[in-house]
């Protein structure tokens, strides 16, 4: 399977408290760019195995990685292979992850 989630403009950001894990929460206002999308693949697979160009993003902090632990944790799905070319850097690839691996 592949999708092609959107871009994403952050139009306000508002920081509402530190929370105990060093993050925060926030409220924010986010605006689609339909014109630039990003591609994630998806595969079946023996094994999980997340590949992708361009930034390195820490395997533990990826969003794709952290949708597949809590997709896994919570419903029986298999493994899956999931490249991601870089093209644009944005949060809706974890979204995309999310909606690709119930499918």
């Amino acid at each position: 399977m592949i999708v092609y989630p959107n871009a994403k403009i952050n139009l306000g950001l508002n920081i509402l408290k530190r929370r105990e894990d060093g993050y925060h929460d926030i409220s924010s206002i986010l605006y689609p760019v339909k014109q630039c999308v990003d591609i994630l693949e998806i595969v079946k697979s023996e094994k999980f195995k997340f590949t992708n160009t361009g930034i390195e993003i820490p395997y533990g902090e990826n969003l794709c990685v952290k949708a597949w632990k809590i997709l896994r944790s919570d419903f029986d799905i298999s493994n899956v292979k999931i490249l991601k070319p870089e093209n644009i850097e944005s949060t809706s690839i974890g979204v995309a992850a999310m909606a690709g691996l119930k499918c």
